[in-house]
């Protein structure tokens, strides 16, 4: 039994996934939009190689801040050395007027950027 149990753990380890921030370099916002019009958000940035791959986000708001975790894995598998460029489009929607901050956190850092939603 206890050596089952060493097996079963010793599997579950190895499977877990290494899982990283993707290197964004470049955030950019719709500057000013009408309430009730699409925000949208363009990241551009980097995988360290071909090796990792792009696993999605996490993304939380409170009022008019909003943060965003663009993750990565890495692929059990061996693979060519290069960066792999990264580029992907956000896009939001809200329904108050106001000043909106995007935080979008990278490996060691973070990048900003804002947009105005203003009143038709």
């Amino acid at each position: 039994m206890r050596k089952l149990l060493l097996l079963l753990l010793l599997l579950c380890a190895c499977k877990k996934e290494e899982r990283e921030l993707v290197r964004i370099e470049k955030v950019e916002a719709t500057e000013s939009i009408r309430l009730g019009d699409t925000v949208y958000l363009y990241l551009e940035g980097h995988l360290p190689d071909p090796c990792w791959e792009f696993q999605g986000y996490d993304i939380t708001q409170s009022d008019t801040v909003v943060q965003i975790w663009p993750w990565m894995v890495r692929k059990n598998r061996e693979c060519s050395e290069g960066i792999v460029p990264f580029g992907d489009t956000l896009a939001f929607l809200f329904y108050s007027p106001g000043t909106y901050w995007f935080y979008v956190y990278t490996s060691d850092t973070f990048l900003t950027a804002t947009s105005e939603v203003w009143i038709k």
